[in-house]
């Protein structure tokens, strides 16, 4: 689901960039004026990169949550390689191959924690796209004595591959690097409780030679909902169970 308003960027943008440069880059609308859609295409990005769904960072949240939750060894490496499949609806009903090896060690002196890594190719397909996106997840595990209520994740998790825009057929890349700070996972239910995450999204537009730079922060309000801040000052919300947008 799209938001129902849409904000156009071009005059802001056009500060960054040379006349020139606009001039032979960007489309011009009805009106004359240069539009440029990025804004759009950071929304869907941000909430693939986010979501269940789309096997995003939330669903490695839960991931992780499984894997440790044996009775594992102290300072002995954990590593499996596997494939999962799966499907979401942005862009059009899409499916996904996601292979990925993971590797993780528990440690309980001095204090007790996990730490995780992940490295992953996830191949998606649909009717007009065909990409693949690399994954890197790099998390520290805290909050497992019996005491504690809720994990702990600090770390960081990037994706980076292709996508198609919002307003036309046209392909971009996209590199989506985040900063997890104190996400807290219920013990009881699996749910996120809690948390944030710092990010910088980078945009490049191949057709007509541009990139666009956000930063921001994702703080995530209940196990299905992240309210995500520009640091230019705009807000929007994704359901991190199916890829929402809203404002």
């Amino acid at each position: 689901m799209k938001t129902k308003t849409r904000v156009r960027w071009g005059i802001i943008f056009s500060l960054l960039f040379t006349a020139t440069l606009l001039t032979t880059s960007c489309e011009d609308d009805d009106d004359g004026v240069l539009v440029i859609y990025s804004y759009e295409d950071a929304q869907e990005a941000i909430a693939i990169s986010l979501a269940y769904e789309s096997y995003g960072l939330v669903a490695n949240f839960d991931k992780v949550s499984e894997e440790i939750e044996g009775n594992h060894e102290c300072e002995v490496l954990n590593e499996e390689s596997e494939s999962e499949t799966g499907d979401f609806t942005a862009s059009g009903l899409t499916t996904y191959v996601y292979d990925y090896t993971e590797s993780f060690t528990k440690y309980c002196d001095p204090d007790l924690y996990v730490s995780y890594d992940l490295l992953a190719e996830q191949t998606i397909e649909s009717v007009r796209i065909s990409k693949t996106h690399t994954i890197h997840v790099d998390f520290i595990t805290t909050g497992l004595e019996d005491s504690s209520e809720n994990e702990i994740y600090n770390g960081a998790y990037t994706r980076n591959g292709g996508w198609e825009t919002v307003y036309s057929n046209e392909n971009y890349d996209f590199t989506y690097e985040s900063d997890v700070v104190d996400v807290q996972v219920s013990k009881e239910t699996g749910k996120i409780v809690s948390g944030t995450s710092t990010f910088t999204l980078t945009e490049e537009y191949s057709y007509n030679n541009l990139t666009y730079t956000y930063t921001g922060i994702v703080k995530f309000i209940d196990e299905d909902k992240a309210k995500i801040t520009f640091d230019s000052g705009e807000v929007f919300y994704v359901n991190t169970n199916n890829l929402s947008i809203s404002n």
